[in-house]
């Protein structure tokens, strides 16, 4: 089990992986506040870095996004030390350009959190972490709720529920039928 997998965590959190300017939007349209997005880099990276204002973090937490989804869409692989370190000079260049927009006295600040506290958290995240199902799971859901749906409606609610293409639905279908049929599920 891979308890930051980084791919796997921005899915969760409704961002596309496969196109940087959808993950973007995602991320901006991601609501919370300081401590959320602190905790939100956290639960993805493994990595807890306090910022000095919430406008901050939000910006962080975007950049990071972007990083990670353009590694992503270009070697299927993310450097996450890399990803990390661009999504904070991204977000110093923000502000950099953007002064107007620093809280009155509040400043740009990064700061490591410290080793009990990342231990607790991390603790708490293994306690809290639930694998996300696979797809090959939803597939027997889908059928076992549909027994009677033929191949063809199978294969229709894998592409629309799975984001399958039809190609992948119809072999799902062939496999999820076996597994069942074979009482494996």
């Amino acid at each position: 089990m891979q308890l930051f997998d980084v791919i796997a965590k921005l899915r969760d959190k409704g961002i596309d992986v496969n196109n940087v300017s959808r993950a973007v939007t995602a991320a901006e349209d991601f609501e919370s506040d300081q401590a959320g997005y602190e905790r939100a880099m956290f639960e993805i990276t493994g990595d807890l870095t306090h910022t000095g204002f919430e406008l901050q973090s939000k910006m962080y937490f975007i950049n990071f996004v972007r990083e990670a989804v353009t590694q992503y869409a270009k070697t299927e692989d993310i450097n996450l030390q890399q990803a990390i370190r661009d999504a904070q000079k991204g977000t110093q260049k923000y502000f950099d350009v953007f002064s107007s927009r620093i809280p009155t006295g509040k400043r740009i600040e990064w700061k490591m959190g410290r080793r009990d506290e990342v231990k607790a958290m991390i603790a708490k995240h293994k306690e809290e972490y639930v694998r996300p199902a696979s797809k090959q799971s939803r597939a027997i859901d889908i059928v076992k709720a549909n027994p009677n749906a033929t191949s063809r409606e199978l294969q229709a609610m894998f592409i629309e529920q799975l984001k399958l293409t039809p190609n992948g639905a119809a072999t799902y279908v062939y496999n999820v039928k076996k597994i069942l049929k074979a009482g494996k599920a």
